[in-house]
């Protein structure tokens, strides 16, 4: 009976021992998983970072170059531009005016005439 208990023991102290095993083999994968998502995050968190740093820098480049604009030569630019198309405005106007003063029919019978005259000038010289 002795035999059959060390025997059993034995077999029970077996069973133990692989199970012990077979968790230290359970951790350690846990432990390599786990250490695994840590770099990942970490990858993840300067790749993130240095993305943002890049953006901030740009956010201060476009910054400096709104700030460098010479917000009042903008204005008097578009004040000279508005004065301009004023003065353009104001001619095109009188021009408009002399030409609405013309004497159409008066322009085309003399138009008719000078035709005339260069026609009978070209029978002399023609």
């Amino acid at each position: 009976m002795k035999e059959e208990y060390e025997n059993e023991l034995s077999r029970y102290q077996s069973a133990q021992l692989a199970e012990a095993k077979k968790q230290t083999r359970l951790a350690l994968i846990r432990t390599i998983l786990v250490g695994f998502i840590a770099v990942v995050l970490l990858v993840t968190v300067l790749v993130a970072a240095a993305k943002v740093s890049n953006l901030e820098t740009k956010l201060e480049s476009a910054m400096t170059t709104i700030e460098q604009l010479d917000m009042k030569a903008i204005e008097d630019d578009l004040d000279n531009l508005n004065n301009t198309l004023s003065g353009f405005n104001d001619e095109l106007s009188g021009s408009l005016e002399k030409l609405s003063t013309l004497d159409i029919d008066s322009l085309n019978s003399a138009i008719q005439t000078l035709s005339s005259v260069v026609s009978g000038l070209s029978g002399i010289f023609g």
